[in-house]
C-alpha cells in the first residue's frame, strides 16, 4: 500500500435499511485519476465523501496516505485541508465576491495576509478563466462560472487529493464543456483525483481508470477505452442509457 494515496478496505455504509456501500475494497494510486460511474444509489457519492470524513462508516477503513481517517488522533480540519472537494451545487458564499470566495480559506485556515491571499486567489481565477469577473458575487455568475470558482477555491489549499461529486450534472451542455475542460487540465497537475460523473467525455479525457459501482460494490474497473467496450451486461445496460446509440 506504500504507493497508494487512498485505500478502501471493506468499507460498509448504511442509511437506515439502505446499504450504500457493501464491503467496498479498492485503492487509488498516488496521482491517479479515477472516474466513478454507475446508476443512482450505487454508492458513488457516498464513497468519495468517506475520504474526508463527510460520511462515517459502519465497518471497514479508509486510509489516506496510510492514515486511517477515522482514528481519534486524526485532526479532521488538517485532513480536509489536504483534500479539495468540489460539490455539484458549488456551495459558494453568496455574500462574497468570487475572489473572496477563493481567498477566504487562505486567510482563515492558513493565516495569510489579505493582499497575499487576494493575489493568489486572482491567479487561480485567471487559471479557470475568470480573472475579469473576480469581483462579481455568485448571483452575477453563470452556473459554469460558479463551478469554476468552486474549483479555484478547492485548488487554493494546494491539495494532494481532489474530489469531484458530479461537477457538470447541473450545467447545460455549453457550461458543462467549459468546466470539463478545466477539470481535464487538472489531471496533469500531480494530484490524486476522484470524480463522480456520468460524463464519459470527461472520463475519456482525464481518467486512468473508470470504476463502475452498483449496489455499493465495485462491478468493473478499467481504462476508459476498455470500459466503453465492456462485455459486462450491467455495464452495457448502463452505457446504453447514457451514451448515443
Amino acid at each position: 500500500m506504500s504507493d497508494a494515496a487512498i485505500v478502501f478496505d471493506q468499507v460498509h455504509k448504511r442509511f437506515g435499511d439502505f446499504t450504500a456501500l457493501a464491503g467496498f475494497s479498492e485503492r487509488v494510486g498516488k496521482n491517479e485519476v479515477i472516474v466513478l460511474c454507475g446508476p443512482s444509489g450505487s454508492g458513488k457519492s457516498t464513497l468519495v465523501r468517506t475520504v474526508n470524513r463527510l460520511e462515517t462508516l459502519q465497518g471497514g477503513r479508509v486510509l489516506v496516505h496510510g492514515q486511517d481517517v477515522a482514528e481519534r488522533t486524526v485532526n479532521v480540519d488538517v485532513l480536509r485541508r489536504g483534500i479539495g472537494f468540489v460539490f455539484q451545487q458549488y456551495n459558494l458564499f453568496p455574500h462574497l465576491s468570487a475572489i473572496d470566495n477563493v481567498a477566504i480559506g487562505l486567510r482563515r485556515l492558513l493565516g495569510q495576509q489579505k493582499d497575499s491571499a487576494a493575489d493568489q486567489a486572482l491567479a487561480l481565477l485567471a487559471r479557470v478563466g475568470l480573472k475579469e469577473k473576480a469581483h462579481r458575487r455568485p448571483s452575477g455568475l453563470s452556473g459554469g462560472e460558479q463551478q469554476r470558482v468552486a474549483i479555484a477555491r478547492a485548488l487554493a489549499m494546494k491539495p494532494a487529493i481532489l474530489l469531484f461529486d458530479e461537477p457538470t450534472s447541473a450545467l447545460d451542455p455549453q457550461m458543462a464543456g467549459e468546466v470539463r475542460s478545466i477539470i481535464s487540465s487538472l489531471a496533469d497537475d500531480d494530484m490524486t483525483i476522484m470524480c463522480v460523473t456520468h460524463d464519459m467525455g470527461l472520463a475519456a479525457s482525464m481518467a486512468d481508470r473508470v470504476w463502475f459501482l452498483e449496489g455499493g460494490a465495485l462491478v468493473e474497473s478499467a481504462a476508459p477505452g476498455d470500459f466503453v467496450r465492456s462485455e459486462n451486461p450491467r455495464v452495457r445496460n448502463f452505457l446504453s442509457k447514457i451514451l448515443p446509440h
